[in-house]
């Protein structure tokens, strides 16, 4: 012996146990998938790869670096291995079908059944006897293809009209077992991809990064996720958490957030417009107002709905439904803090005009776009508000999974009244920040604000000056500049309390249980500065919390009353129902 020592190396374990992993060299059949190396780089040149790097990176590496398929198994279930070699002289045989060995389709081509089986040789008449081994499984997946099919043998126009596949889509370790497996056979029999797109997606840790393992107790059940919060909330987390190819960090908390930050704010939205739909009637099929005679708001919304379309629709062209589904949830988000909020009054006022009628189908076709936009990532809530709006009516099919994608009227295109829109939210955002430093409520009402920018259209003014609770809008020279007035006359006083006032009201209304269409009478009792802006602003007031009448004076026995306290000042408030006539 020349010498003897130990060697430290990295060994093997089971990931299930823990124990170490033996190696033994095996005898193994092979496809020589080197032979075709050159046909594998270029046809994965032709495949769509989402995302990008992984074309040239991981799966170009692989096939760059390619050795020949280890493709026979020692186990015993399994798809034999269809080589069968004589017992006399060794020559092998691999057979292509049932039929070259007199069996069929109703046989069982399984072990034990199909190791009796024999052939007689060719070359020297002795017996062939099938090998042991069973095939790799990942050929089975990625035989798929024209296994479906059960090509060549049958459904051969079938298979053509379906092969390649548009896109497949798996985690980001496919990309050396199914990705590969599809991709070496198509290759191999026909010389060209087995899809045109894929999206690859990484994997699920958990909150710290962690990958998910029973050992580490770390696992998340998805059937108590989905029971909890829906399949719709899971679904959207793992389209807008991350861009695709990103590892998704995975926590209950995030799933609760989607419920909050997206399908409650559509949920409520959609309830906002069904409540009074119903209460008004509203029958989407009558006629709809031109879209020029449209409030600037109605007109804002529908530009907006058109280019959302067009970029929602081009993001999934592009496979990309992260982008989508967060241009989706802005949208929603636009459509509930700033149109619904902006537009409240419109829905709420009991004359039928025209600009209720506006408002009311501006909302319609908006929400049945959403819906049908949702229906592939949110399939479940997208098919209830589908369902309720729009099924059946204007011949449209009965499921929004039925329906069209939506397409834009080209009269709602608007760019230079959406860069106005989004410049008005700019000055109010700025506006209200400087509200904030100056540490003055938004409901108390200023004199001016001046702004450094060109003036606004009179109507996206008139926005502005309600959103700032200011009298007086003044354009000074330019740098987006946003400077309040925040000095408070007493007649600015009386108006910010009685805003405070109108809030305090209509929680009393809600705490009373009335319902939204309900008329009321109004009584108070006191004096001082909350008496004063009732008195002076009692026509806002009534007609902010449907009171038909406004009075003080001691209530009739049975009225629901509160007294206020607001910034010091107090008063009693006392609510009486009105009898509908």
């Amino acid at each position: 012996m020349y010498s003897a020592g130990t060697i430290r190396h990295t060994y093997p374990f089971c990931w299930r146990c823990g124990w170490p992993v033996l190696y033994y060299a095996l005898t193994a059949w092979f496809i020589k998938t080197t032979a075709m190396k050159e046909q594998q780089v270029r046809n994965n040149d032709l495949v769509n790869w989402v995302p990008a790097h992984l074309k040239k990176g991981r799966m170009g590496n692989w096939l760059e670096s390619l050795v020949d398929w280890s493709l026979s198994r020692w186990r015993y279930w399994g798809t034999p291995l269809p080589v069968w070699v004589c017992e006399g002289c060794g020559e092998q045989r691999c057979v292509g079908s049932v039929e070259e060995l007199g069996l069929t389709l109703k046989d069982d081509l399984h072990r034990p059944y199909i190791d009796r089986v024999t052939l007689p040789c060719k070359k020297c008449g002795g017996v062939m006897r099938r090998v042991a081994d069973v095939i790799d499984v990942w050929f089975d997946s990625g035989a798929m293809p024209v296994a479906q099919y059960h090509y060549p043998f049958e459904n051969q126009d079938v298979f053509k009209t379906h092969f390649p596949a548009d896109y497949i889509s798996e985690a980001i370790d496919q990309t050396r077992g199914w990705f590969f497996s599809l991709h070496a056979i198509a290759t191999m029999l026909f010389d060209q991809p087995a899809f045109k797109n894929v999206v690859c997606t990484s994997f699920v840790v958990d909150k710290q990064g962690r990958k998910m393992s029973k050992s580490l107790k770390n696992t998340v059940d998805p059937m108590q996720i989905m029971s909890k919060f829906g399949a719709d909330a899971t679904r959207w987390y793992f389209y807008t958490a991350v861009a695709v190819g990103n590892e998704y960090r995975f926590d209950v908390g995030l799933v609760q957030e989607v419920v909050r930050r997206f399908l409650l704010i559509l949920w409520n939205t959609y309830g906002f417009f069904t409540n009074y739909a119903r209460l008004d009637g509203f029958d989407p099929q009558s006629q709809a107002p031109p879209i020029d005679q449209r409030s600037v708001l109605d007109r804002w919304l529908l530009a907006e709905l058109a280019v959302t379309l067009r970029e929602v629709e081009a993001a999934l062209e592009a496979y990309d439904p992260t982008t989508a589904s967060r241009r989706i949830e802005a949208f929603v988000l636009d459509i509930s803090t700033w149109y619904v909020r902006r537009s409240r009054r419109r829905f709420w006022k009991s004359e039928s005009d025209t600009d209720k009628r506006s408002a009311y189908h501006t909302l319609y076709t908006v929400l049945v776009a959403v819906a049908q936009m949702l229906a592939p990532f949110t399939p479940f809530v997208a098919e209830v508000i589908y369902g309720n709006l729009a099924a059946g009516r204007r011949g449209l099919p009965e499921s929004v999974h039925l329906s069209d994608w939506p397409l834009a009227d080209p009269g709602w295109v608007d760019d230079r009244l959406r860069r106005d829109m989004a410049r008005l939210r700019r000055v109010v955002e700025a506006g209200h920040a400087a509200r904030n430093q100056a540490a003055v409520k938004v409901r108390h009402p200023l004199a001016s604000v001046a702004i450094a920018d060109a003036p606004l259209a009179p109507d996206l003014e008139a926005i502005l000056l309600e959103e700032l609770n200011v009298k007086e809008a003044r354009y000074e020279g330019e740098g987006g500049l946003v400077t309040l007035d925040t000095r408070i006359t007493e007649e600015l006083q009386l108006e910010g309390l009685a805003r405070d006032l109108v809030r305090e009201i209509q929680e009393l209304r809600k705490q009373s249980g009335f319902n939204v269409d309900d008329r009321i009478r109004l009584f108070y009792e006191g004096d001082g500065m909350l008496a004063r802006a009732l008195e002076r602003w009692s026509d806002y007031i009534a007609a902010e919390t449907l009171a038909l009448a406004v009075a003080p004076g001691t209530p009739p026995n049975g009225a629901s009353c509160k007294d206020l306290k607001i910034e010091g000042h107090g008063l009693r408030v006392c609510l009486v129902r009105v009898a509908k006539t």
